[in-house]
């Protein structure tokens, strides 16, 4: 409170408890009870009275901060601090404690009650009287009523002169009184928050500082008395600082001088004598300089109060004159908002007053000025000019008011609507007509709009009139109210609808979907087309037809919904064709399932016999005394059941990607190894045709990379087939890098063949396409080998192109995601040592119903020195399992009886010798879910048909291996 006035307006009333209750009279105990310790013990080696007493201030601060009837709590709690501090302080020796302290608690008691009594209010210190009633009450009355018992009760206990104690006490009460309670009023957060303002800071540093310069020269030092340098700079800070900065130097000054003068003297060794000497002094200029402090304050603070006062009149006045300049420019605004303007013509004087928007009206500049009666009544269109004249002179005579639309033609020629009102004044002790009040309205754009909402209407209603589509509004109940003459395509007339309910029109089974749909529509939400479910609706000869509604809620200018509008289509078309559709697509999803069937169906058929031709072919191409020609005849056999395969491959995996049934199975592989298997498998097809397969050098691949190995295999081999297969003499080059920063793996593919025609190349990735027809006869294939490819790749989220020029050869380079796998390059080191050595004699099980697929079988399995044991079906598979241990068993799929599903299941629940006893599937079922099913019969592995032998020996030699090594192939 910068003002320096003590609140007491901000106490609860009488009768009301504060949220404090408790915390102020607890507040006052603790603080009275530590300045009084602090006090007594300063000054209890010299044997006199403190020099200034503080602690009945904050009792007198708090007594003026509250109401009356909490002032007895307030007061017994200082007693009993101050009782307290007296005691503690003498070792609870000092039995007159309590007779002191009470001494000092009704001295503030005391000051407290005659300031309200005389004041009446609130003490605020600015006022002069204010001042004076509290320096008179504070630093003269209270002291002097509490000294002459305090005073008497020390002389009769200490023996020593009364009027010396009486001095002591009745100075250092009324310097606690004088020093503390102002600077308790002043000393706020919000008084003080402005010394730290930006503006004040330095000024308020300087000037303490200039304060402790002279606190230290005055009391540093002790042959020469300068008190007298305080007073100008405690002035100047008052003056400057105003009363919060007064006060807190008062009370700075007072601390350090009662303090250096104690210190110093017994630093000094002076005598009690002499201390209570310069104490005395010391508090009659601390008395002098507060009074003084307080006094500048006050007139400070009255200044400042006033000033303020002024200068809140002063903004008030500008705030009201700059409102009313506002409120002209909004009149001004809203004229020209509005496009209405006022006049005003005097009788008696003939004046005549136009506002701004009067002139923009008629097109006038107001710089012209007003014209004369005559003149404006040429502004009007000369059919209007009668109606105008007559209108004014009948409110001239008659006093009789106006309101006429008529045209105003503007100088430039432009004819402006407007609505002309005039009212006459009258004079109030004659009631004759003084002058006329008139108001220009421009609603030429209103008569625009109106014309056009009229136009618009017309069209509107044209449109409904013709419309196909039903437009219905009904209100909240769902009563119609308007049908527009498409309703006749149900054959009723809009009468015969409008009145009737909605349900009465729908069909019983959609009720419930059409009330919910009103219910929605009248609860505020409204739908696009779409949105709601259709239903049907009687025909005025009694049929259905399906509708579709997109309804809108009316709102009114509350924004309550009125009612609402809907659109009928009739939809039945619609519906019919839906139904087809659904039919073609459950035609469509029965054929492709009639598809997929026939896709494994005729792998089975087709891989069955093949397994016979390419096994057999393989077995008779071993024998060394086959001759020469017959050994050509069986490489063409192989070479064309391996042809025939490829297609029956490439078909499958083109089937499988059309209906987007392939899943990529990522995995960590060595690509060096992937990269050398892909060129052992093609390297017999290039040495019959005498080419040299090269791996161009390189830099190395990392050891384990992440992708899909069995696609990117896949689509590596395609390749180096095609490069083989389109090359008839010269080299295939095959080189693969690895991108680090991109986490990519590229295998290029060159050869030295036939090229493809720059116009070709488009067709390359199509299916069922070949870049030439004559290459188709030549060198066969489906077309759907890069196909394949590309939808591979695209599936794993890579690239393929092809750089190609006719009669040179072709490079077709491809690239994959493949992120390096966390496995460590040892295990590439650890290849070599860790394969497999060569399977032992095995006791093999082959369970096929076919013989021949058996013989073949036999004869690849005895030639790697198997002992081999035939079975003809599932039954006698299990007969046999069960009687002794085999090595591993391989089963066909299809069988008659116990298909190899059912067999595996019976060999792992009633076959111990052979429960664990490795079985892997030899079937020409290779489709994705066949191999999955192997696995949930029991099954180990599978081997697609036709079998090669040295597929048969890999495997072999995979499920053979010791259990603590592990197995390249089972990789």
């Amino acid at each position: 409170m910068d003002d320096g006035r003590i609140d007491g307006a901000s106490a609860p009333p009488e009768g009301v408890p504060p949220a404090n209750g408790f915390l102020l009279p607890v507040g006052v105990a603790l603080a009275t009870f530590g300045l009084a310790a602090v006090s007594l013990l300063y000054t209890r080696a010299l044997g006199h009275i403190a020099a200034v007493w503080p602690a009945n201030a904050i009792l007198l601060s708090a007594l003026l901060s509250i109401r009356t009837s909490r002032w007895a709590l307030v007061t017994a709690s200082a007693w009993a601090g101050l009782a307290g501090a007296l005691l503690v302080v003498s070792g609870f020796n000092y039995w007159p404690a309590p007779i002191m302290a009470a001494c000092n608690a009704g001295e503030a008691l005391l000051c407290a009650a005659g300031l309200r009594r005389v004041l009446g209010r609130d003490l605020d210190l600015i006022e002069a009287r204010d001042l004076s009633v509290f320096v008179a009450m504070a630093g003269v009355a209270a002291p002097l009523a509490s000294a002459v018992p305090a005073a008497a009760m020390l002389s009769w206990i200490k023996h020593g002169p009364f009027l010396r104690y009486a001095v002591e006490w009745f100075g250092s009460t009324g310097l606690g009184f004088l020093i503390l309670t102002p600077a308790l009023t002043a000393l706020t957060p919000e008084a003080l928050a402005p010394l730290a303002s930006p503006d004040r800071r330095w000024r308020a540093i300087g000037l303490f500082a200039l304060l402790g310069v002279s606190l230290g020269l005055v009391f540093l030092q002790s042959r020469n008395s300068l008190l007298f340098l305080l007073m100008p700079v405690l002035m100047a800070i008052t003056f400057l600082l105003e009363q919060a900065g007064g006060a807190l130097a008062m009370l700075v000054t007072a601390i350090v001088a009662v303090a250096a003068s104690i210190v110093g003297r017994k630093t000094a060794g002076a005598a009690p004598a002499q201390l209570v000497s310069q104490l005395l002094q010391i508090q009659f200029f601390l008395a002098v300089a507060v009074v003084s402090v307080l006094a500048a304050a006050a007139v400070l603070g009255r200044q400042r109060r006033l000033t303020d006062t002024l200068r809140e009149s002063l903004a008030e006045t500008e705030a009201a004159r700059a409102l009313a300049l506002e409120h002209q420019r909004w009149a001004a605004m809203a004229e020209e908002i509005a496009s209405v303007g006022h006049w005003r013509f005097d009788l008696v004087t003939g004046a005549t007053v136009w506002s701004d928007e009067i002139y923009r009206i008629y097109g006038l500049d107001p710089a012209d000025g007003i014209p004369d009666r005559e003149d404006t009544l040429k502004l009007y269109h000369p059919d209007d000019q009668p109606l105008v004249r007559s209108n004014f002179n009948r409110c001239w005579r008659d006093g009789v008011p106006f309101a006429a639309e008529v045209r105003v033609v503007r100088p430039d020629g432009a004819v402006r609507n407007v609505l002309s009102r005039g009212a006459a004044e009258r004079d109030a002790a004659t009631g004759r007509v003084r002058a006329i009040f008139g108001a220009f309205m421009d609603i030429t754009e209103a008569k625009a709009v109106e014309r056009v909402l009229r136009e618009s209407e017309e069209r509107y209603r044209m449109l409904t009139d013709r419309a196909t589509d039903i437009i219905l509004r009904y209100d909240t109940s769902g009563l119609i109210e308007f049908a527009s003459p498409a309703v006749r395509l149900l054959g009723y007339e809009p009468e015969q609808v409008v009145g009737r309910r909605m349900g009465e029109f729908v069909h019983p089974d959609d009720a419930r979907v059409a009330a919910e749909g009103r219910k929605a529509a009248a609860d505020g939400v409204s739908g696009a087309e779409g949105d709601w479910p259709d239903v049907r609706v009687r025909c005025a000869d009694g049929g259905w037809i399906w509708v579709q509604g997109s309804p809108s809620a009316i709102r009114s200018e509350q924004g309550a919904v009125i009612g609402v509008v809907t659109v009928l289509r009739d939809v039945t078309a619609r519906r019919a064709m839906e139904d087809e559709l659904r039919r073609k697509k459950a035609e469509a999803e029965a054929a492709d399932i009639a598809k997929s069937e026939f896709m494994a169906n005729m792998s089975h058929e087709i891989r069955t016999p093949l397994t016979a031709i390419i096994g057999f072919s393989a077995l008779l191409e071993r024998f060394d005394a086959l001759p020469e020609q017959a050994r050509r005849h069986v490489q063409r056999i192989v070479a064309g059941g391996q042809a025939l395969l490829d297609v029956v491959n490439h078909i499958l995996d083109f089937s499988k990607l059309e209906a987007a049934q392939v899943e990529l199975d990522p995995q960590p592989f060595d690509p060096e190894a992937l990269l050398d298997e892909a060129m052992a498998l093609v390297a017999g097809q290039a040495a019959f045709k005498g080419l040299e397969l090269v791996r161009a050098p390189a830099a190395p691949l990392p050891p384990r990379v992440l992708a899909d190995p069995a696609r990117v295999k896949q689509i590596l081999l395609n390749l180096l087939t095609n490069a083989v297969k389109f090359t008839d003499q010269g080299s295939v080059t095959v080189s693969a890098h690895y991108h680090r920063p991109a986490g990519r793996l590229e295998f290029v593919v060159s050869d030295t063949g036939c090229g493809i025609p720059e116009d070709k190349r488009h067709r390359l990735f199509a299916r069922f396409s070949q870049v030439d027809s004559s290459l188709s006869r030549r060198h066969g294939g489906t077309g759907l080998g890069l196909a394949i490819c590309k939808s591979l790749v695209d599936l794993m989220g890579g690239e393929i192109e092809v750089e190609s020029r006719e009669g040179v050869g072709s490079t077709f380079r491809f690239a994959v995601p493949a992120p390096l796998s966390i496995r460590g390059e040892a295990e590439r080191e650890g290849r070599a040592a860790n394969e497999a050595p060569a399977a032992p004699v095995c006791q093999i099980l082959i369970v096929d119903d076919r013989p021949e697929n058996r013989e073949l079988v036999r004869n690849m399995l005895e030639a790697l020195g198997h002992v081999v044991v035939e079975a003809g079906g599932g039954a006698q598979a299990l007969a046999l399992a069960s009687s002794r241990p085999y090595d591993l068993i391989l089963m066909d799929l299809q069988m008659p009886g116990m298909d190899g599903f059912a067999a595996a299941r019976a060999i792992r629940s009633r076959a111990p010798a052979n429960r664990d006893t490795p079985i892997v599937a030899l079937s020409a079922n290779v489709l994705a879910e066949h191999v999955a099913l192997c696995f949930e019969a029991g099954m180990n592995d599978h081997i697609g048909k036709p079998v090669r032998i040295e597929d048969l020996a890999a495997k072999i030699a995979e499920w053979m291996a010791p259990d603590d090594e592990p197995s390249v192939a089972a990789g």
